[in-house]
This record gives C-alpha cells, structure tokens and sequence, in this order.
C-alpha cells in the first residue's frame, strides 16, 4: 500500500482533489470528517473540548457549534494550539486505524488529508507527500468569498500556516490551482499517474519482476478480464506479453461486419488499440478458428510453450478450467496454456483469471461462473486504473460489455465495489497481493 499524505494551505483546494482522488481509485481519508466524528454528541473528544472551551459552543441539539468555535481560535494561536491538542491525537489514532483496515483489505494507494501536515507531522510518516498550492493572493479572496470572513480574517487564517514555498521542496508532487475546474483535474492527472505507478512499483516489494504473459482466446478478452492488472503492471514497468488464440470472427455481436473475415480484421484492429492502451509490449495472434478450438491440439500447446520460452514471463495468466463464462474456446485455452507451462518445465507461477461466487451473484443473468472466496488467492486493487481499461473497453467498440459504462451506477457503484478488484486462481490458496509471489507449485514464495 502506497500511503500518500495530501497537504495544502487553507483555501488551496485539498477537498477537490479529494473528491478527484476518490473518483480516480484512490481509498481517501478526509481528516475534517474525522474531526467532526471525533467532537460528534456522546464522544469523549466533545466532553474535552467542552471542558476546555465552555459548554457556550454547545447548540440546542447536542452537537458542537464548530462555526463559532472556529471563530474563537481563528486568530488566537494559544487557543487554535489548546483546539488542536485535543482534537489532532483523535483525528490521527483514527486515521491510522483505517489507513491499517486499507492495507489490510489490500487497497493499493490510500490519500490521507493532511492539513497541517508540515507543521505538526513528520512527513517520514507518508511514502510520498502531494501538495496542492494556489497564491496567497487568490487564497484570500476565496476564503472571504466562500466562509464569509473579512479580508483581515483571512489574512489571520494564512498567517497561521507556514507559507507554502518550502512545502513545495519538501513535497513530490505538486499540484497548482490557480486556474479552473478543468486545469486542476488535468495538473492533477499529472500527478495521479505518477503516483499510480509509484504505488504499481512499491506493491512489487523484493520480486521485482520483469514479465508477464496473458494468453487469451478472443480479442477483448484480455482487457474484459485482467485489463486491469495488465495496465497496473505495465505502469509498474514489467513487459506485459499477451497471445490470442482467435480473431473472435464467430461473436454475436457483428458490428456491422457480416462477412466473417472482415469481422476479424475488425476485431484484431480492436485488440491492438486495447493492447496499445493497456500498455502491452507485445500481441501474438495465433488465428485459429473462433469457436473451433480443440483442447488436445498439440500444435498450439507448442505455440503457447514457445511463447513462454520467448518472453520469459515472471507470471502466467489464463483461464481456469471452468473458462470464467464456460465457453468452449476459453476451457481450451486452458488446456493448451496449462500443458504448454507444464512442457516449458513450470518456469512462474500460472494464474487463472477468476470471480468469486458473490461477484457472479451481483452480475446474474451474464452467466458468469463463480468460485468460493478463498479459492480466489489474490483480489488486486485496479481501481487506479480504471480509467485505463475504460479507454480499452471502448476500443472494443463492437462487443458489448457486461455493464455499460455510460450506466449512472457505473463509476459510483459497479466500477470500484464490483469490478475494480481483479482475482486470480492458483495452484494454491494462500492469500497474496501480486501475481509473483508464489513458486510454481503455488505455495508462497
């Protein structure tokens, strides 16, 4: 888990970036919500600030007038020291507890909001540091127009804080909103791609491997699937290799091309702009017929050897014996990618790509093929990515994927909760967090 501190003088625009974070993959711990839980009626956090302050600050309904209270230490530092005293050691307890639930659950990159993370945290506690900055000019004339302060007040909130010039050196990324909605999502995207592939690297930990290789039998099966964990890998700089078995002229789904061949060309197009998104560094199509694929044909087990051989991968992925959907073509595939790893002398780890039994469940109707959830070993966090595999999805203009993406629930729902996380099924069941971390008996390395 990559813990990443974000940080940022008063009025600089830290919630925005929060809300982008959050959209973009990221698990984000807002410390002003923490605050406010830890002042919430009944708590122990409102029984001393009351004590400290007087119960004057306490409204009709049980809850703290944070507004007024904020007034009271705005421009006095030994009362704003006494409010956070008691409120920065609850906040902090609290959000180390869930960043610890975050690693636990393996999410990949969790954004902690920091406010005065340079004044009263050792920056050592976050692997890296996100500033966003803005001028002290413009500052001001955003906290006198959104909180209703006067420009003296405001004047008093910044010089509470120390400047954000020696933030900046001591910051790894930096993010500056001194211009509109649009120029601060793209500066931030900036940022967010070099802090993905940071987290992509980091979650590696000593494998440090170099390959991986993913053999399919459809064009966009590669990216319907692991798409991704392909594009997390690729970020992360491995060579990511994939092979198809089949042009995929047979599908349902025609788009507009009746005669088989053209279909094929079509989606073999499609594959290499979906590969080219996803980051691949290589495509092999093996072009035999979609839909008549043969588990005992041995000259594709030789194909799928001599692949292994050629890219030297650190990992295997295919399809499990069930195919995921049962397709014919997917279990032989199977076959052919098991038996071509057993001929190359079980070189890496294999992986098949998998769903457990509750994730089928929540797609009924698209006759998915579930497995128990502790057959599904490793759960990789791809919500980062999930930007990525859209671009690759649409690539693969004429299939249909399982949900639309242009669905209201799509990114605020079924994106992250039910496709953001990518499994894998091995030899064994032993819990991971990457796709090298066991032998090729499938016991952990």
């Amino acid at each position: 888990m990559l813990l990443v501190g974000l940080t940022g003088n008063v009025a600089a625009g830290k919630s925005s970036v929060l809300v982008l974070l959050a959209r973009w993959g990221a698990t984000v711990i807002d410390s002003d919500v923490l605050a406010r839980e830890a002042v919430a009626p009944g708590t122990p956090g409102l029984a001393a600030v009351l004590d400290r302050f007087g119960r004057g600050f306490l409204l009709a309904d049980g809850k703290l007038d944070r507004a007024a209270l904020r007034r009271r230490v705005m421009t006095d530092s030994v009362e704003r020291t006494a409010l956070n005293a008691i409120l920065h050691p609850l906040v902090r307890r609290r959000a180390a507890a869930l960043s610890r639930a975050a690693a636990a659950a393996g999410d990949l990159i969790v954004a902690v909001d920091v406010p005065l993370l340079f004044e009263v945290r050792d920056p050592a506690d976050f692997d890296c540091i996100l500033l966003v900055d803005a001028p002290g000019a413009l500052r001001r004339e955003r906290i006198v127009r959104e909180r209703g302060l006067s420009a003296d007040e405001a004047d008093a909130v910044i010089r509470a804080q120390l400047p954000s010039g020696p933030k900046r050196l001591k910051s790894h990324f930096v993010v500056d909103n001194d211009g509109s909605r649009a120029d601060l999502e793209a500066r931030l995207l900036e940022a967010w791609q070099g802090i993905r592939a940071l987290a992509a690297r980091r979650a590696l930990g000593a494998a440090q491997p170099a390959s991986l290789l993913a053999v399919f039998a459809h064009p966009d099966d590669e990216t319907f699937g692991p798409g991704l964990t392909l594009a997390r890998y690729a970020e992360a700089g491995l060579s990511v290799h994939v092979v198809c078995a089949t042009g995929g002229e047979a599908a349902r789904h025609r788009g507009g091309h009746e005669d088989a061949d053209a279909l094929r060309r079509h989606r073999e197009g499609e594959l290499l702009e979906a590969c080219l998104t996803l980051g691949v560094r290589t495509l092999e199509l093996l072009r035999y017929g979609d839909k008549t694929l043969d588990p005992d044909d041995a000259r594709a087990v030789a194909k799928i050897a001599e692949s292994i051989r050629r890219t030297r991968p650190d990992a295997l992925v295919t399809f499990g014996e069930d195919g995921i959907s049962g397709h014919p073509d997917h279990r032989a595939v199977y076959h052919w990618t098991r038996r071509a790893w057993e001929a190359a002398g079980r070189p890496c780890p294999l992986w098949y790509v998998a769903i457990t039994e509750e994730t089928a469940a929540r797609l009924e109707g698209r006759s998915l093929i579930g497995r128990p959830g502790p057959e599904v070993a490793a759960r990789l966090d791809g919500r980062p990515w999930l930007d990525v595999k859209e671009a690759a999805i649409r690539c693969h203009a004429s299939q249909r994927y399982p949900v639309p993406l242009d669905a209201p629930e799509w990114r605020e729902r079924v994106a992250r909760e039910v496709f953001g996380r990518e499994g894998f099924r091995p030899g064994s069941a032993a819990p991971v967090t990457d796709l090298f971390s066991l032998d090729t008996t499938g016991a952990p390395r």
